[in-house]
């Protein structure tokens, strides 16, 4: 009897044992939810219903955590045996100062690692830093280059532009349409052309299938408009890995699943499609460059694109050298790196486009100064040049420009992971630990005791403080869920005009440091471009009360629950 009670005793020890390694284990001295901590699933009780009622899975996050508790640092806690706790931080500052000045204590994070690496293994956004990694980036520094994007491809961003304006003509009859297809077409369009110099003629086609359309109904009758143009195919391409990495990430195990993608026919025909498609492009500029003397090839005068500046290199260095070159088609690490580029971009630059339009019927006097300002730098054309566009200084357009990118947070955030034992906002966060950062800059941030930042971030702060020549009017802060332009105008005391601060709030959209956006510049100017000759050309007009809304769904990136707008041409 003795035994039997020593081993039940002993079987409970153990279970009880068992039991309190499956609860959730917090970093100490992070602010957490202490009932979470005391619970087998910690905090996915209280994150699911979060998820469900506002179909977003990021905000949630900071919902439960830095703004329940009202503290710029926080952890989610997750059942010890799934994950360690997910540190989540909500101060713009900092969040500048780990991805712009220590990024020697942080890499990406497994979780955004193996979102990419099934798909595009070969791609450096699917991989650690890496002395490789760093030189597979500087192969591609010179085409983001703002004079070489200006010769290249700002032409044909602007072209792309003027065929979205043609088809928006057509429809702009002051009922409301969903904006969507049409804004992804006209950045693929954009993004396509500038990357690989072969126009995808999606937006062309479009208005081809629109007059067809107003021709049928008044004749009864279907012409046949020939066929697709093949940015349809690189549109479904894209499309297609959007929706497997957005569905499969939400996933109860995304990196299982995101690897079994890969063994179905469709990932296959991805492939295949994707390949074949640059591989043509590739193929052409090789020809045309071999064909080249070295002196024209040391010039670039043959560079229509940004794969034409890479692969003209590398003709370059194997006639100098006297060795063959290999063929590009073979190349996985280029393949891998052109799609991936026009992957993020495209989409990204879309759905802030759409946000764009949703703010300019929601904020009517935004959108009438924005259109004076234009007026007034561009007094005789509705439509200028690409040259007269780059080269106006149009403080009020930048300021508008930024605004959008900072409330509509189309990448909400992102993950890093520590690599040292290292502090943030005086807290201790271990080697290995992974941190959420929130790049919406939508509420005010939480205070923080100057003390407790970094050496690098104080620094900046201060160098910040002690500009001179400036004077600003009202907080930069103030009620930061609206869409206000003006917060990015300072007034020059020298000119007395006002002119564009950068440095008004931290510049989170895009990312920063050496894994920053690699097409920053390339978005920024595409986005400034379309907002320029939209707005001089169109009004946004007032939408139905149901349409309103700027709620949001989140899949990879945030798109408005009502993605509409009603236009007049002017």
């Amino acid at each position: 009897m003795l035994s039997y009670a020593l081993l039940f005793l002993g079987s409970l020890a153990i279970l009880y044992a068992t039991r309190r390694r499956l609860y959730p284990k917090p970093f100490a001295g992070i602010p957490y939810n202490k009932p979470s901590a005391a619970r087998l699933t910690g905090d996915i009780p209280e994150m699911v219903p979060v998820i469900q009622a506002t179909n977003e899975f990021s905000a949630p996050l900071f919902a439960i955590s830095t703004q329940r508790l009202r503290a710029p640092l926080a952890q989610v806690l997750f059942p010890s045996l799934l994950r360690a706790p997910l540190i989540m931080i909500e101060d713009p500052r900092e969040i500048e100062d780990i991805l712009v000045r220590r990024g020697r204590e942080f890499d990406r994070a497994p979780m955004s690692i193996n979102t990419l690496k099934n798909f595009f293994p070969y791609s450096f956004m699917g991989k650690y830093n890496t002395p490789e990694v760093k030189e597979q980036k500087r192969v591609w520094v010179d085409a983001f280059g703002v004079d070489f994007l200006r010769r290249v491809a700002a032409p044909s961003i602007y072209k792309a532009t003027l065929d979205l304006l043609e088809l928006w003509r057509l429809k702009a009859d002051g009922r409301p349409f969903d904006v969507v297809e049409d804004l992804h077409n006209a950045t693929l369009d954009a993004i396509w052309v500038a990357l690989v110099g072969e126009e995808a003629g999606i937006t062309r086609h479009e208005i081809k299938k629109f007059l067809q359309s107003q021709s049928d109904a008044g004749d009864g009758g279907r012409h046949d408009l020939g066929p697709s143009p093949r940015g349809y195919l690189l549109r479904r391409e894209v499309d297609y890995v959007s929706e497997v990495i957005a569905t499969n990430s939400s996933s109860g195990i995304p990196v299982l699943v995101q690897k079994l993608a890969t063994y179905l026919p469709r990932h296959r025909q991805f492939r295949r499609t994707v390949d074949t498609e640059i591989g043509l492009v590739m193929r052409k500029a090789v020809d045309r460059f071999q064909r080249f003397e070295l002196g024209k090839l040391e010039a670039g005068e043959g560079d229509t694109c940004m794969m034409d500046l890479v692969l003209r290199r590398k003709v370059l260095e194997a006639k100098k050298s006297g060795r063959p070159l290999m063929d590009p088609t073979k190349d996985k690490v280029l393949l891998d790196d052109t799609f991936v580029m026009m992957f993020a971009g495209y989409e990204t630059t879309a759905n802030s486009l759409i946000w764009f339009m949703r703010f300019m019927e929601s904020y009517p006097a935004a959108q009438n100064e924005l259109r004076a300002a234009l007026k007034s730098a561009f007094p005789h054309t509705t439509t200028p040049s690409v040259d007269e566009l780059l080269g106006a200084d149009i403080p009020y357009l930048d300021a508008a420009c930024e605004e959008a990118f900072r409330l509509a947070g189309v990448a909400k955030g992102n993950l890093r992971q520590t690599v040292v034992n290292t502090q943030i906002l005086g807290h201790f966060v271990p080697k290995g630990a992974e941190i959420f950062m929130n790049y919406h800059v939508d509420h005010a941030p939480y205070p923080v005791d100057e003390e407790k930042r970094s050496a690098s971030s104080q620094a900046a702060g201060a160098k910040l403080a002690a500009r001179e020549g400036y004077s600003r009017c009202g907080d930069v802060t103030r009620d930061l869920g609206s869409y206000e332009p003006r917060r990015w105008l300072v007034k020059d005391a020298k000119t007395g005009k006002e002119v564009f601060d950068a440095y008004a709030l931290p510049q989170l959209a895009f990312g920063g440091g050496y894994r920053g956006c690699s097409g920053r510049k390339l978005a920024v100017m595409e986005f400034r471009t379309v907002v320029a000759l939209l707005v001089l050309n169109l009004e946004f007009l007032e939408l139905p009360e149901e349409m309103k809304t700027l709620k949001a769904s989140e899949r990879l990136f945030r798109l408005p629950d009502m993605p509409f707008a009603s236009l007049r041409p002017l």
